[in-house]
């Protein structure tokens, strides 16, 4: 199967005995970087075991990815989304009762799994009938308060995996701590399930964290400098803060005669799958996104990932720096970081239950000149596949080596003094009118 309909010579670890597990009915925990194969764990399955795989998915964009690609291997997949129009819904749930069909895959979000009744009725009919197959909760740590990317709807999942007691289920997702992890196994409700965990690490990946100029236009510039030097015929992403930023600086790279289109989930659907099979089939050479783009998107050519501004934490932008490079091949990842965006980014994370801790986590490793990027990712992996510095592959390596080990320190002393002589003025200010 790998082999004929696939059109891949071997498996790689550990996604044989991933497959192997859930194909004799085992629960299934994954966790496996970006770019490390997890499709495959789901998609194989689905062409073994008859009847229907059900995969709940967070992202459009990711459906639409696998969609194209399962299209061109002539596998049967449909999916059911908000965008999905009344007459698509009609024919893929007459897809779903259709007998004829032996091997099915559906992608559905947990919302629409979650408020849609008559999809629960006719999952139950499968169930009853023997050919519901498998479920896959794929960005399983959506599950999770713990998780970086917590989605309310996801916790319902822990009730539909309820109702189908006897179907397997196979959890996967490109990061998650223990912590995490115990988490989403109990919401899931998959507790002694079979566990796989492989090194985070991608060693073809060059990280890196660079000023990012103070306004607008010259950070701009910076972008649009560093592509047109580092690569400029090659294909690339820019993950933006915003929408707005996104559709700027889109702009920007096009005025500059840079082949680029934006993408984020208030565009119409049109619009951004115009800009995905685009962007796939090489027309324009960069997106710019925001995370609404990119949770497994399968472009191994992918050259470099630009972040135009800090992710909200070390795992969102471990993911999205994980769209580069997924050929093998030397890929480079820059984080344009300027402290002014941690404050845009609080706003949007200090009501999560880690978000602020996970953005100073962010800060840190932005701030940190002294260590090995990737030792610095592995420690809050708790990897221990990842042992000694890079020596090469990132700007704190280079850097040290290239000065001797030295990095420069500054005395912030007075600047500190001044700041909490300020505090204390508006502390007295504030207690006079209490």
């Amino acid at each position: 199967m790998l082999r004929n309909v696939f059109k891949i010579k071997a498996f790689r670890p550990p996604q044989a005995e991933i497959i192997n597990a859930t194909l004799a009915g085992r629960d299934v925990f994954v966790v496996m970087p970006t770019g490390g194969g997890k499709s495959l764990c789901y998609q194989l399955p689905a062409l073994i075991s008859p009847g229907l795989t059900l995969v709940i998915s967070p992202l459009v964009a990711l459906m639409d990815d696998q969609l194209a690609e399962l299209a061109r291997l002539r596998i049967a997949a449909a999916r059911l989304t908000s965008e999905t129009g009344r007459e698509e819904a009609k024919a893929v749930r007459e897809q779903l009762m259709d007998p004829t069909i032996k091997h099915m895959l559906l992608f559905i979000t947990p919302e629409k799994l979650a408020k849609n009744v008559s999809v629960l009725v006719q999952l139950e009919k499968l169930y009853t009938a023997g050919r519901l197959a498998r479920l896959v909760v794929d960005e399983a740590h959506c599950c999770s308060e713990w998780g970086h990317d917590f989605r309310t709807d996801y916790k319902s999942l822990g009730a539909v995996r309820a109702e189908f007691p006897k179907t397997p289920l196979l959890a996967l997702t490109a990061t998650a701590s223990p912590k995490v992890q115990a988490d989403v196994e109990a919401i899931l409700r998959i507790e002694g399930c079979e566990v796989f965990r492989t090194s985070f690490d991608r060693p073809n990946l060059d990280l890196q964290v660079v000023p990012k100029p103070a306004e607008a236009a010259d950070a701009l510039a910076a972008l649009v400098a560093w592509i047109r030097r580092e690569h400029p015929a090659d294909t690339g992403l820019v993950y933006c803060f915003s929408r707005k930023d996104a559709e700027q600086v889109a702009a920007g790279l096009a005025d500059t005669g840079i082949a680029a289109l934006c993408y984020h989930a208030s565009l119409p659907p049109e619009e951004r799958r115009y800009a995905y099979e685009a962007w796939s089939a090489g027309t324009i050479k960069v997106v710019v996104a925001t995370i609404a783009f990119g949770l497994g998107i399968n472009k191994a050519n992918v050259r470099y990932v630009l972040h135009h501004s800090l992710s909200k934490s070390l795992e969102n932008y471990y993911q999205e720096a994980g769209r580069a490079g997924r050929d093998g091949q030397l890929a480079t990842c820059v984080l344009f970081y300027r402290p002014a965006d941690v404050f845009r980014v609080s706003t949007l994370v200090f009501s999560n239950r880690t978000g602020l801790a996970s953005l100073y986590e962010m800060v840190r490793y932005c701030h940190d000149r002294r260590t090995c990027r990737r030792l610095q990712l592995a420690r809050h992996f708790q990897d221990p596949a990842v042992q000694a510095p890079c020596g090469d592959r990132c700007d704190t390596c280079r850097g040290s080596a290239a000065a001797g080990g030295a990095v420069a320190d500054v005395d912030i002393t007075g600047p500190v003094i001044v700041l909490l002589a300020a505090l204390h003025q508006a502390e007295c200010v504030w207690a006079a009118f209490m």
